[in-house]
């Protein structure tokens, strides 16, 4: 019944510094005017102003080839450097405070990290931002980026982004010629090609969702959800996969696959927990600091995946006996992965297969009320500044006691 009928990853973007490329630090950040200007259906114009002279900008981890074979440096003498564990640009005669470039569509899934762009069936199309730019080298030194971003566009079409858009960098902006439509507390779009069954499950899960996790957690997101859902290239395989991505209070879901196109109670099900999970990471990342980390991602992944069936049952969308059903799923699961070994082992292994089914497990079976435990989790994330951990539900369960 729980058989997986689709892969799909959560990945939560570190901010770090892979290039080590001076030991001081430099406190003042450099500011930079960004302008993207959607050019073509499938293409955007990015031009960047930075406050002072730079040596190079470090636009983060490789995404697969996107930059390689998506990107078109149009200023004059510049290249875009491959390290080992991430990618720069620079210019080849020395310092620069201007640059233009051409970003292309890229339809891959990343499968380490976000989708660079998301196409809907009617045009539209959502890109993510924060691979477009990074940490800067001036003067020897690496200074944070402070980004302030415009869009435009020359074609006749709506412009929707995010009001975190200066705040967070992992964004997606949509041009196209779909208006947001306000489901309960949501800002929704979704796909004109999404199968009609999917959709109008979308229509029910996601504002009911987002009602029981404002009330059950005591907290209203910091700026209201935003969900986009496409299924621009929905016939492009024969099964189906589905790509998501909860950032900054903003959720893109990329639909593929003609096996979406007849529905099925299992896959019905499935889909809705999977939205229901990445629901979840909205609430559990809008902390002002910490949350969210890669060093025990069992409990925020694990946490999400429980939280999910549970709002599911609470909304009365599923029966009450689902979270005991998968329960014993779940726990059965993680003990079949874990065989010998620890959680910690495993995830050391890059097994997320164990984080999910092994965290879920834990929820399942703690005494502690599901709600009650991540409602202290996150106001205890946002107003210490630290990440949830092992210590933190141990606090929170002794104050039980």
């Amino acid at each position: 019944m729980f058989k997986y009928w689709v892969n799909f990853l959560l990945f939560i973007l570190i901010s770090y510094n892979p290039f080590n490329l001076s030991a001081k630090t430099a406190l003042e950040p450099v500011s930079a005017s960004i302008t993207i200007t959607h050019s073509a259906s499938d293409e955007w114009l990015v031009d960047y102003r930075f406050s002072k002279p730079i040596e190079a900008m470090i636009v983060g981890p490789k995404v697969v080839d996107y930059r390689q074979t998506s990107w078109q440096i149009l200023t004059p003498n510049f290249a875009l450097i491959q390290l080992d564990d991430g990618e720069k640009l620079i210019s080849k005669t020395g310092t620069f405070s201007n640059l233009r470039i051409k970003v292309s569509h890229y339809s891959d899934f990343a499968m380490d990290d976000y989708a660079p762009s998301a196409k809907f069936s009617d045009g539209g199309v959502a890109l993510y931002t924060e691979f477009l730019f990074g940490d800067v080298v001036a003067a020897g030194l690496l200074h944070k980026l402070n980004p302030s971003l415009e869009f435009k566009t020359k074609l006749n079409e709506h412009i929707i982004t995010h009001a975190k858009i200066n705040d967070g960098r992992g964004v997606y902006t949509y041009f196209g010629p779909q208006k947001m439509k306000r489901s309960g507390d949501v800002d929704l779009i979704v796909d004109p090609n999404m199968p009609k069954w999917l959709e109008d499950s979308f229509n029910k899960v996601v504002p009911l969702v987002s009602k029981i996790y404002s009330q059950r957690l005591n907290r209203t997101l910091t700026s209201p959800p935003q969900v986009m859902l496409s299924a621009g290239d929905i016939d492009s395989i024969d099964s189906f996969s589905v790509k998501g991505g909860a950032k900054n209070n903003q959720l893109v879901m990329i639909y593929k696959g003609k096996g979406l196109l007849e529905p099925s109670a299992e896959k019905q099900h499935m889909l809705e927990r999977l939205i229901a999970h990445e629901m979840a990471h909205l609430w559990q990342q809008d902390v002002h600091n910490g949350g969210m980390s890669a060093e025990e991602p069992w409990i925020h992944e694990g946490g999400a995946e429980a939280l999910a069936v549970a709002a599911l049952v609470a909304a009365n969308l599923w029966e009450k006996d689902y979270f005991e059903k998968y329960s014993r799923y779940y726990t059965k699961r993680c003990n079949d992965i874990l065989g010998e070994q620890t959680l910690k082992a495993k995830i050391e292994q890059g097994n997320w297969d164990a984080v999910y089914a092994c965290g879920f497990s834990y929820f399942a079976q703690s005494d502690a009320e599901l709600f009650e435990l991540w409602s202290y989790l996150i106001s205890s994330a946002d107003h210490s500044g630290k990440h949830f951990s092992s210590e933190m539900l141990e606090q929170f369960l002794a104050k039980e006691k």
